[in-house]
């Protein structure tokens, strides 16, 4: 048997096999650090339940690292600071009316009620007694337990006319039948039948001129009641003439009542 030959390595060929082992040994590091990153552990290098209490670090988890509920609620915490008022809101539509509140209680000496009735129609009489005019009236009601009194205006436009002598057409107010004062009863006169002019010739007497329906003045009164206790009254205009040749015409009148707390 033939003697084996020892081979002994040339200088070149050991530094190629040292060439070929450093670039070998860079390629596994490289692989390595590709799989695991420096300084970190993966799930291959991990094996199971070996992660416990014991190897984390107290104080080091957040609560997102947990799963929903696995964490117990903490006590409630103390109520916060309230927040600044915020703008004010636009103002809402107006509300419905209320209903009207009950009239007030006059004081003694002030008026506590005016009450009227007004005609634009003609009415006539040429009676020589007292009647009404028609539609001049007015009721007023004092307040139990209260006295009061009637200051009472009429004015309207009248025409006194006809006749053959000066007569006169009356005119009176009254409260439940009774004339206010100044009760002047058939010396109420409230406008008459003559022109009133006299005569052109200063040698004669004047004389009577008669007046005609378009001779028509503006007139007006006014009348006071005396007390009157609690409850209704009525109020009533009239008129006369002193004789029946003489029509007494009223148009465009007005009553006015005003109701004056006395106690």
């Amino acid at each position: 048997m033939g003697r084996i030959r020892r081979l002994r390595p040339s200088p070149s060929m050991v530094i190629a096999s040292l060439a070929l082992l450093v670039a070998l040994g860079g390629t596994i590091m490289a692989a390595v650090t590709l799989v695991i990153p420096r300084a970190s552990v993966g799930l291959l290098q991990l094996k199971e339940n070996s992660v416990n209490s014991s190897k984390v670090i107290n104080g080091s988890l957040l609560r997102k690292d947990f799963r929903a509920g696995q964490l117990p609620q903490g006590p409630r915490g103390p109520r916060g600071l309230g927040g600044p008022a915020g703008p004010a809101g636009s103002a809402g539509p107006a509300g419905a009316s209320g209903p009207s509140g009950a009239a007030g209680v006059a004081a003694p000496g002030y008026v506590a009620e005016v009450l009227t009735q007004t005609d634009g129609s003609t009415t006539s009489t040429t009676s020589e007694s007292y009647t009404n005019v028609s539609n001049a009236t007015q009721s007023v009601t004092v307040p139990s337990g209260e006295t009061d009194k009637l200051v009472v205006f009429f004015s309207g436009e009248s025409a006194c006319y006809g006749g053959t002598g000066v007569e006169q057409c009356l005119l009176k107010i009254t409260v439940d039948g009774t004339e206010l004062s100044p009760a002047a009863g058939n010396d109420a006169f409230f406008d008459n039948n003559d022109l009133g002019r006299a005569s052109p010739n200063h040698l004669t007497d004047d004389s009577f001129r008669a007046k005609s329906s378009g001779d028509v003045y503006q007139h007006g009164i006014v009348r006071t009641s005396g007390n009157l206790s609690a409850g209704s009254h009525t109020v009533q205009v009239q008129y006369s003439v002193t004789d029946n040749s003489v029509a007494f015409n009223l148009d465009d009148w007005a009553l006015v009542v005003q109701r004056i707390k006395v106690s």
